[in-house]
C-alpha cells in the first residue's frame, strides 16, 4: 500500500445496482454529502429495467455510470473496480446509506494505521417504512429507523 495523503487521496465509491430506482438517490446523496473529499463515484447498473439510469442522471459531480448485462453484484463490483482511479475503494449497495463522516473517519484511521490494508465500520440496520412485515426477510430482527442526518 502506498503512503497516503489525507487531503488528496482519491476515494472511489462503487455502487452496484439492479432495479434500485427506489433507493439509489438516497445512497448517492449519502456519498455526495461526505465530509471527505476528493471522491469519485462509479455506479454500475447490472441490467436494471427500472428508472435507475434516470436517477443517476439527476446527480452532478464526479459520477460515472456504466451499464452491463445482468451478471450479479460481484461482477458489477468488479466492473467498478476495473474503472476505479482512487487510491482507496469504498463499496455502497444501492439500498444503503452512509453517515456523512464515514469516509473522513475511515481515512483518519487509515492514516493512523498505515500498516492496515482495509477498514470496516459499524452498521445500523433499518427497514424502510413503506415495507410491511410480510416483505421483510427476518421479521424477528430488531429494527431501527435511520438516524437523523442520513
Amino acid at each position: 500500500m502506498s503512503t497516503s495523503n489525507a487531503q488528496t487521496d482519491l476515494i472511489t465509491c462503487i455502487v452496484p445496482v439492479f432495479n434500485g430506482e427506489s433507493y439509489l438517490a438516497d445512497a448517492l446523496q449519502s456519498i455526495t454529502d461526505q465530509r471527505y473529499q476528493p471522491l469519485e463515484i462509479i455506479v454500475v447498473d447490472d441490467g436494471s429495467t427500472d428508472g435507475t439510469a434516470e436517477v443517476v442522471a439527476r446527480f452532478d459531480g464526479p459520477i460515472s455510470y456504466f451499464r452491463q448485462d445482468n451478471a450479479g453484484p460481484a461482477t458489477a463490483r468488479n466492473h467498478g473496480l476495473s474503472r476505479a482511479a482512487g487510491t482507496f475503494i469504498a463499496f455502497l449497495d444501492a439500498d444503503d446509506v452512509w453517515h456523512r463522516d464515514k469516509l473522513r473517519l475511515q481515512m483518519a484511521h487509515m492514516r493512523a494505521h498505515p500498516e492496515a490494508s482495509g477498514c470496516v465500520t459499524h452498521i445500523q440496520n433499518f427497514v424502510s417504512p413503506e415495507l410491511d412485515d410480510k416483505t421483510v426477510k427476518n421479521p424477528n430482527r430488531k429494527r431501527t429507523k435511520a438516524a437523523p442526518g442520513f
